[in-house]
């Protein structure tokens, strides 16, 4: 799967809500059997990447970051 745009509004930035999303997204995947996860990135989105550091995904392609899910 590919989600092409997460985005928390301004005024909830900082309560660790997008980490949530993220993470729920990534387990209900898991259960679903599925084993990469893409993620397009807007190139220069410093707190994008930092989050999907974090979360171990991997640069793969020019603004995309991959997880595999299957460990």
């Amino acid at each position: 799967p590919l989600i092409y745009e997460i985005a928390v509004h301004k005024k909830a930035q900082g309560k660790k809500i997008g980490l949530k999303l993220l993470e729920e997204s990534i387990l209900a995947l898991k259960d679903r059997g599925y084993e990469k996860l893409a993620l397009y990135v807007t190139i220069g989105n410093t707190k994008a990447l930092n989050l999907y550091d974090k979360l171990n995904f991997v640069s793969e392609k020019f603004n995309f970051c991959q997880l595999e899910l299957q460990e």
